[in-house]
């Protein structure tokens, strides 16, 4: 008899955090936000960094993925990295 399949684990997970909530600079500086985006990933245990970008993509809001998509000018924020973010 064959040994059973054992089903390998992917890279990513499934995510359904509701995150730590939009980024307000009037509030606190961007790297307390990252810092806090970090311990949310740890807790979460997401660790693919194409997955880590794509969170933070949806997380700091319309005015701070504004900013972002004006400082790379035409190149786009899914074609970067969650640290060169």
């Amino acid at each position: 008899m064959a040994p059973p399949e054992v089903e390998a684990e992917p890279d990513y997970v499934l995510y359904t955090g509701k995150g730590i909530g939009e980024f307000h600079e009037d509030k606190e500086p961007w790297e307390n936000y990252v810092q806090r985006l970090n311990g949310h990933f740890r807790s979460c245990k997401v660790e693919n960094v194409s997955q880590k970008r794509d969170i933070l993509i949806s997380t700091v809001g319309a005015d701070t993925f504004k900013l972002m998509k004006s400082l790379l000018g035409n190149e786009e924020p899914e074609d970067k990295t969650f640290d060169q973010l």
